[in-house]
């Protein structure tokens, strides 16, 4: 699955600079299995960047909120990520 996430995030920087839900939801299949936390890390950076491109009007920051809790959770089950 990681690749196919590289690949996606390419064609959303080449043709769809400014989609941030799609990037959430990837970010949120990536977290949710495990995978890829080099991809986690960029995806949440951008979404971060977006959040301040969009001034804060999108719910981007309730949505990396909640994804962090998913993180959290898998920490203290023993998984680790390093994002």
């Amino acid at each position: 699955m990681g690749e196919a996430v590289g690949a996606i995030i390419e064609r959303l920087d080449d043709a769809f600079p400014d989609e941030w839900l799609l990037r959430w939801n990837l970010l949120e299949s990536l977290v949710k299995i495990g995978e890829r936390p080099d991809l986690s890390r960029r995806l949440e950076r951008d979404l971060e960047r977006l959040e301040l491109r969009f001034d804060r009007l999108e719910p981007i920051a309730t949505g990396l909120a909640y994804v962090r809790s998913l993180l959290a959770e898998g920490e203290s089950r023993g998984r680790a990520f390093a994002g």
